[in-house]
């Protein structure tokens, strides 16, 4: 058997990487992951019927929705997603994904037609794992990674290389190189050995005098300079900071002295550059920079702002949804399919209205995985929208609450509200008159 393309490691530790230490991409996940897993996740049947399973709503709460923050994770670093069934001390089976570069991906492609392969480190593969690829970011047929995070790597690394010669520049900065050049002592500019030079030899054995002695007066004079540095600079009796000023002083050697060199100011639109890297980021990911940044000058467009907000939740809400729904067919394949036999019987029918029977059995005994979504609008909209009878008032309520930070509590839909107001007016009008 052919073990196919082993998709690029190095490609997935630096998209993973990156994930997490880039702070605008961090900021994207974060908003995102905000938006879409903030009011919980909710399953029901699609046929209406009460749940056969019990307590299925507390194990979408406290296994799988925890699986599809990381899943969101994966999927935005490497595009594909490896998830692994695993069942519990008490059997109940669960998915898990797999964290990136944990196991090999092994792709087999013929014209169009992908099957993946998950294998750890012996070369065998891994029980029990389905390989996800329904999010729009596959990789190529040679290996290499599609994903959101993959496609800004090329920015994110030039932007980081910038920065670094930047840090380089200002290290520079605060500590200088210093150079210095020859000058001309005005002596006689002859090269070789100077024959005629005299010396008198006599004044080398007269090395008492030529040495300079410092008596008692000058010690104390010595003494009394430092106090003055020490006063000045140590503020009173704490350790000076500054009496040390003259230990700094560095004679130049002789015929030396310095030459200025250019200062290092770094580049002068280092800041336009990191609004640019910040909305291509935002672009690519689908959320507007104007909702975490006050200074961009796209933030007057509210109304493109919001449609493409909008847009990137509900098409992650989508994909979600679609992933934990293949998820939950395999894990339960067994039960539905003893669903789908009792459901047709034994009875003989014919080929087409079997398969039709069948597929309508299927699409009967889905389930659904909903993650609701709070709606992008205010909450004057939304009870403007129930006084208008599009939304029912316990979707209304729930909204509201969730808008406000508030918990929700069910309450009954208040009745003839607005006409008991107007008798009550009407009843103090009369009394006025």
């Amino acid at each position: 058997m052919s073990t196919g393309i082993v998709l690029n490691k190095s490609e997935i530790s630096f998209t993973s990487e990156f994930l997490r230490k880039t702070p605008t991409i961090y900021a994207c996940r974060n908003v995102i992951q905000q938006h879409l897993f903030s009011n919980g996740i909710i399953f029901n049947h699609r046929s209406g019927r009460a749940q056969d399973i019990p307590h299925m709503q507390e194990i979408m709460a406290d296994y799988w929705l925890p699986f599809c923050k990381d899943l969101l994770d994966v999927v935005l670093s490497q595009g594909i997603a490896v998830c692994r069934l695993v069942t519990l001390d008490n059997g109940l089976r669960i998915p898990v994904v797999l964290e990136p570069n944990s196991c090999q991906i092994h792709l087999l492609y013929n014209l169009g037609l992908r099957d993946y392969v998950a294998m750890d480190d012996q070369q065998q593969e891994i029980p029990d794992t389905v390989v996800l690829d329904i999010f729009g970011f596959s990789p190529t047929s040679s290996g290499h990674i599609c994903s959101v995070v993959a496609n800004l790597m090329p920015t994110v690394r030039y932007m980081n290389s910038l920065m670094g010669t930047s840090l380089m520049m200002e290290k520079k900065r605060a500590s200088p190189t210093l150079m210095t050049e020859a000058v001309d002592t005005k002596s006689d500019n002859v090269e070789g050995i100077q024959y005629d030079y005299y010396a008198d030899g006599d004044m080398q054995d007269e090395s008492d005098r030529n040495k300079f002695r410092r008596n008692r007066s000058n010690v104390s004079q010595l003494a009394q300079q430092q106090e003055l540095y020490d006063s000045f600079f140590g503020n009173g009796n704490e350790l000076s900071s500054g009496g040390n000023v003259l230990d700094n002083v560095v004679a130049l050697p002789l015929g030396q002295r310095l030459v200025n060199i250019p200062a290092q100011t770094g580049r002068t639109d280092l800041v336009a550059q990191m609004k640019i890297h910040e909305d291509i980021i935002c672009g690519t990911m689908g959320v507007p920079r104007s909702l975490f940044m006050s200074d961009t000058p796209h933030k007057s467009d509210a109304e493109g702002t919001h449609q493409t907000f909008q847009k990137t939740i509900m098409c992650w809400k989508s994909l979600m949804q679609t992933a934990c729904e293949h998820l939950y067919n395999l894990i339960y394949a067994e039960d539905i399919k003893s669903k789908l036999l009792k459901a047709i019987g034994s009875k003989k029918r014919k080929r087409k209205s079997a398969m039709t029977e069948v597929y309508a059995l299927k699409k009967k005994f889905q389930v659904e995985i909903i993650f609701p979504v709070s709606p992008f609008i205010s909450i004057e909209a939304l009870h403007h929208h129930w006084e208008r009878g599009v939304l029912p008032w316990d979707t209304y309520v729930q909204h509201a609450c969730a808008a406000a930070g508030l918990p929700y509590v069910a309450m009954p839909e208040p009745s003839g509200q607005e006409e008991g107001t107007e008798v009550e007016v009407q009843e103090v009008e009369e009394v006025e008159e």
